[in-house]
């Protein structure tokens, strides 16, 4: 079981949004944690002419949540989670990251689409700019076509049985095997922990080239000690290495694919702690375009940043 004692769902009434909120539901229900579902209106006064959103217009707002919740819920569930809403308004980013602080949350599910539409790929999307900062881990919900939790009158039922982690031996990735471990100690679960080598640049010179091939073999082998030592020390679990060789989002995708994975495990940032380069180009993107749920565990740094940048968005800074 993902592990969380307050969750927080934010949407934006799209289906993507929903499909997210129906998983949230189910965690919570798993965890017996309560529940926040929020939303964000567009920040009014960015507009000339427009007023801010009067009383009766949050309260309609906060029961179209309540609603939603409920249109999702199974007839006759007596186990579904305790549930809060808010309203925030401003920008999306800012209120989910202050909604996270200020609940408390430990566990942000969301989708990775949204009413705008446009494709994964467009930065400056809410969620890739909530894992810039995340206060905590961010369970991405894609396009995959099979629910991470299914709902039922008796109980949410957690449907998980390969799980893929991606390692670069840092140490936020080693938090994150350690987590997806945890996750693969059920009966049935296959845990496939991957890491991804570079190939060679097709622009080397014949000498630099020479040297760059010595360094790929000793790279390897010192991967191929790690990925050993790594399964050494889960000997109760069902679980396998691989060592791929290419761009890392295509090759976690494509293993991802293949493998039929049900959810992705990794770090929000590598070991250059580069978001740009490592989340912008390796995390978002497998987030983008996964075929399965996708768990984000936070770095320290980003979660103090995280808390530092709620601050800041409450004094209007």
């Amino acid at each position: 079981m993902i592990p969380a004692t307050r969750v927080l769902c934010p949407i934006d009434f799209s289906p993507p949004a929903l499909r997210a909120l129906r998983t949230a539901v189910g965690l919570a229900g798993l965890a017996r944690a309560p529940l926040h579902v929020m939303t964000v209106l567009e920040d009014p006064y960015q507009y000339v002419g427009v007023s801010p959103p009067t009383e009766d217009e949050l309260d309609h707002t906060r029961q179209a949540l309540r609603d939603a919740v409920a249109a999702e819920a199974p007839a006759g569930a007596a186990w579904l989670p305790d549930l809060e809403v808010s309203v925030w308004t401003g920008a999306p980013q800012e209120g989910v990251l202050r909604a996270a602080v200020e609940t408390a949350a430990d566990l942000i599910v969301m989708g990775t689409h949204g009413r705008s539409g446009f494709g994964k790929w467009l930065f400056g999307s809410t969620t890739e700019r909530v894992l810039r900062t995340p206060p905590c881990p961010v369970l991405a919900i894609g396009r995959g076509e099979q629910d991470l939790v299914t709902l039922a009158a008796d109980g949410p039922h957690l449907a998980l049985t390969h799980v893929l982690v991606a390692t670069d031996f840092g140490k936020d990735s080693l938090r994150a095997t350690a987590l997806a471990q945890s996750l693969a100690a059920d009966p049935g679960v296959e845990l496939m922990v991957a890491h991804v080598m570079p190939r060679l640049s097709p622009l080397l010179t014949p000498a630099d080239a020479t040297i760059a091939v010595q360094y790929e073999a000793e790279a390897n082998t010192a991967a191929e000690t790690r990925l050993g030592e790594t399964l050494a020390a889960m000997p109760q679990i069902h679980a396998s290495s691989w060592l791929l060789h290419g761009s890392p989002h295509v090759e976690l995708l494509a293993l991802a694919e293949r493998q039929h994975a049900d959810l992705i495990v990794m770090g929000a940032v590598g070991r250059g702690s580069l978001h740009h380069s490592l989340t912008g180009l390796t995390t978002y993107r497998v987030i983008s375009h996964a075929p399965c749920a996708v768990l984000v565990l936070p770095s320290t740094h980003q979660v103090e940043s995280a808390r530092l940048l709620s601050r800041e968005y409450a004094l209007g800074l």
